[in-house]
């Protein structure tokens, strides 16, 4: 059975033990939410004030009490991300509150020491969380998300992360890639690994596993966690952005005919 919320009117329906009862918190969602989330099974809806409510199946995000981290949840919020069974919220002092299924992100075990201040975004795939720091550094915790063999390229100079749904990828300042993760579901460049050290612009996931967040309009007084300074982006970037159509034009197109020619 699939849950479902109403935005407009923040009601749910449908299988209560999945979200659609959300008659305990009912009297916290008549006004101020922005934005709903959701796992498999539970929702997480923000509101203006940057606190944060939730119901639905308990080892699913649905339940952050369950984790001992209410409290912490009650301000200060300001973006959310979902794994299939977890949620991560980012916080105005640039900490990271992880809750729901233990193997799905909600633990984050030896990386919570340095979740505590100075990320600046979060990322998740279906199983793991992976937060960017205000140092262009990179901690990732969950299911496929050990970084051990590219740890010595995370801790710095990272711009941007994407995602498949087991394996995710950094774009570095320098234009280079790493991934982690699932080796075949992305988490391995393989045999494209020499074309990926240089020059690249951006990254897209296939298979990306996909949040749900409701259009409301945003927050009117929302803490920001944006950093003083942010990871600058990639040097590899062109001065013209690239066409979507497959054949790209050159920012200068080589001439194909000699610029003296020769008298007969």
């Amino acid at each position: 059975e699939i849950s479902a919320c109403l935005v407009g009117s923040e009601m749910c329906i449908r299988d209560s033990g999945y979200g659609g009862d959300a008659s305990a918190v009912a009297a916290s969602l008549t006004s101020g939410v922005v934005n709903i989330y959701t796992t498999n099974g539970a929702f997480a809806a923000l509101k203006s004030n940057g606190q944060v409510i939730t119901w639905g199946s308990s080892g699913e995000g649905g339940s952050p009490s369950a984790s001992g981290i209410t409290t912490q949840l009650d301000s200060g919020v300001v973006s959310i991300v979902a794994s299939h069974a977890a949620f991560s919220a980012l916080k105005s002092d640039g900490s990271v509150i992880s809750w729901g299924g233990s193997g799905y992100g909600a633990t984050q075990g030896t990386t919570a020491s340095i979740l505590t201040s100075g990320v600046v975004k979060l990322f998740s795939s279906s199983q793991a969380f992976a937060a960017l720091k205000n140092d262009g550094s990179v901690v990732s915790w969950g299911g496929n998300s050990d970084t051990t063999a590219v740890a010595s390229q995370l801790t710095s100079g990272v711009v941007d992360i994407s995602n498949t749904q087991v394996a995710f990828s950094a774009l570095k300042s320098d234009g280079s890639l790493v991934v982690w993760g699932y080796g075949p579901q992305g988490g391995s460049t393989g045999t494209a690994a020499a074309q990926l050290t240089s020059n690249v612009l951006k990254v897209f996931g296939s298979e990306m596993y996909t949040q749900y967040e409701s259009p409301l309009l945003a927050p009117t007084a929302m803490p920001s966690a944006k950093p003083t300074a942010a990871p600058s982006a990639p040097t590899a970037k062109p001065t013209a952005t690239p066409s979507r159509n497959p054949t790209i034009t050159p920012t200068t197109t080589p001439t194909l005919t000699p610029t003296v020619t020769p008298t007969t």
